[in-house]
């Protein structure tokens, strides 16, 4: 099953501490909307075409970010007719790191295929994720300093910006019934603002949004359920200080989708 959105939890409006030095990093309330598409498939795959779009909504809450994602794939297989695919996401963490409550739903050719919901905590000594799903409720132990996903993409950025290269910690995100990741983040160079930013319709109010440094990183997701040395998959992307996401590409080791940038709106700040 695609998981399409792992590595790219973008959070609201919020102030957030820096750690090492680096600045207060604020990420914008946003929803962005992306073109998908086929960028490589090797012939074990079975996969001639992709296409389709996703689209992410950050808001703050008073107490914490909720998140939404919305894939729509139309995949199609050794020349037959595309199949459509649906992936939703929602998903709500708490201001204080320590609380993340998930739901996912999948549909492959209009039929649900996975779809359960669930709640996790974690601190410094461990947690544990708790899935409800239609055979049952099932308790997954988490890493000692698991982070979710508001957490660990303010981490990313933080030390982006303290020009750390390479990076390693847990990661819950609600992706995998197994549990947690062990995400490996390569960050490269910063870039300077104004630098090859995607062109948008004029409907877009978030165009602002794109004027501030960024920086490319690749993100390495491994499971416990693979072998130490290969990744369960793989997220390119290019993360502006505001936390905005483009040039997004995610490998699932046969094949890669390619995400661009088609859509960006402006998000309000709660009235709390």
């Amino acid at each position: 099953m695609l998981r399409l959105v792992s590595g790219l939890a973008i959070v609201a409006m919020a102030v957030l501490p820096g750690v090492g030095g680096a600045a207060e990093i604020i990420f914008a309330s946003h929803k962005a909307s992306y073109r998908m598409e086929l960028l490589t498939a090797k012939p074990s795959a079975g996969i001639t075409a992709v296409s389709g779009t996703m689209d992410y909504t950050f808001a703050e809450t008073c107490d914490g970010w909720s998140v939404e994602t919305l894939t729509k794939l139309a995949i199609q297989q050794n020349g037959d007719e595309a199949i459509p695919t649906l992936w939703d996401f929602v998903s709500w963490e708490a201001k204080d790191g320590r609380t993340f409550r998930f739901k996912v739903r999948n549909l492959r050719g209009g039929e649900v295929t996975d779809s359960y919901s669930g709640e996790a905590h974690s601190q410094a000594s461990g947690g544990s994720a708790l899935f409800h799903t239609g055979e049952g409720d099932k308790l997954v132990a988490l890493p000692a300093n698991t982070l979710f996903p508001t957490s660990h993409t303010h981490e990313l950025l933080t030390r982006a910006q303290n020009a750390v290269r390479f990076w390693a910690s847990p990661v819950f995100d609600g992706s995998s019934i197994d549990g947690a990741f062990q995400v490996s983040a390569a960050m490269g160079a910063a870039v300077p603002e104004g630098v090859q930013v995607p062109k948008l319709p004029a409907t877009a109010t978030g165009v602002a949004l794109l004027a501030n440094r960024s920086w490319p990183m690749s993100l390495a997701f491994f499971s416990a359920n693979q072998p130490a040395d290969l990744p369960d998959f793989e997220v390119k992307l290019r993360y502006f200080l505001n936390g905005v996401a483009t040039d997004i590409v995610q490998d699932f080791g046969t094949f890669s989708l390619k995400g661009t940038m088609v859509g960006l709106q402006s998000g309000a700040k709660p009235k709390c």
